[in-house]
């Protein structure tokens, strides 16, 4: 099993260069046409959140056209520079696992192949930082709660619960609710995965029992710089996306239920470059 995510396209309006510089939309159609030519095509692609910039129907309407030739199933999360409510109605399959008020939080999962993946909103409404209160821990519980302990599970959201040097993106992370989301994961270790984005960069740590990790940007990535004074600029550092590769049946030889503890889920970060990599062979191997 494959699932693809993909992260803070920010998609500005009529698809405009954002401030003038970064083409955001001619980034992510680059990063839909390498998912496609995978070898292997993901199950399902999840957006970890600023899928556009300002939040509007019409960036929404542009996003949605660059997504159109995306052949796999695909699943966004809002992150702090979306509107809860144009993205409901831009992606209306939301609507069927996510609470009747477009303006609640928006949160869900989904059941494929054994494996458990929940969306966890973490956006405040005209806020640049993240949030999680009673009500949505309370129904990260109440999911988490609904399938046995053997069944793995991956959680999506978009502001990571971990520092990651960045002062000036530390500043506007998951700034409520990490003591108990960080008590729900240990009570779960069924979670083997929570990945973020917001960063802009690949980050990693072992977070509350679990790998935590953030996804690259699909457009422009951040300037990787630790002094506490310094604020946050872009660079044309490759854009990319994550692969989470989970094999289902990691020892064929041993006819085993397989369970959370024996699954095999490996993450891959993949940069998209503009010119596609030319694949070069050793003279005594052949390609497949």
């Amino acid at each position: 099993m494959l699932i693809a995510q993909i992260s803070d396209p920010h998609i500005a309006e009529d698809g405009r260069p954002l401030g003038q510089v970064v083409d955001t939309v001619a980034y992510l159609k680059r990063t839909i046409a390498h998912i496609n030519a995978l070898p292997q095509k993901p199950d399902l692609v999840i957006a970890s959140g600023d899928l556009v910039d300002k939040g509007t129907a019409n960036e929404y309407e542009v996003l949605r056209q660059a997504l159109a030739p995306l052949q796999s199933s695909f699943w966004p999360l809002p992150g702090n520079h979306d509107n809860r409510v144009a993205l409901r109605e831009a992606f209306p399959q939301l609507n069927t696992y996510c609470a009747a008020d477009f303006e609640s939080p928006v949160c869900y999962s989904l059941f494929h192949k054994n494996l458990q993946i929940i969306c966890l909103d973490t956006s405040v409404p005209n806020a640049p930082y993240g949030a999680l209160e009673f009500d949505q821990l309370a129904w990260l519980e109440k999911q988490l709660a609904a399938h046995t302990p053997q069944t793995a599970c991956l959680l999506f959201m978009h502001h990571p619960p971990f520092q990651t040097g960045l002062q000036h993106m530390d500043g506007i992370n998951l700034r409520t609710g990490q003591a108990e989301l960080a008590e729900i994961i240990k009570k779960n270790p069924r979670v083997k995965r929570i990945c973020c984005g917001h960063v802009h960069r690949v980050t990693q740590q072992h977070w509350a029992g679990c790998l935590a990790l953030t996804a690259p940007s699909t457009a422009h990535q951040l300037v990787l710089n630790f002094d506490p004074k310094s604020s946050a600029a872009l660079i044309f550092e490759p854009p990319g996306y994550l692969l989470h590769w989970i094999d289902e049946d990691p020892d064929s030889t041993q006819k085993q239920p397989i369970t959370a503890d024996s699954l095999n889920i490996v993450t891959h970060y993949i940069p998209v470059l503009e010119t596609p990599p030319i694949q070069h062979y050793y003279k005594d191997l052949r390609p497949t």
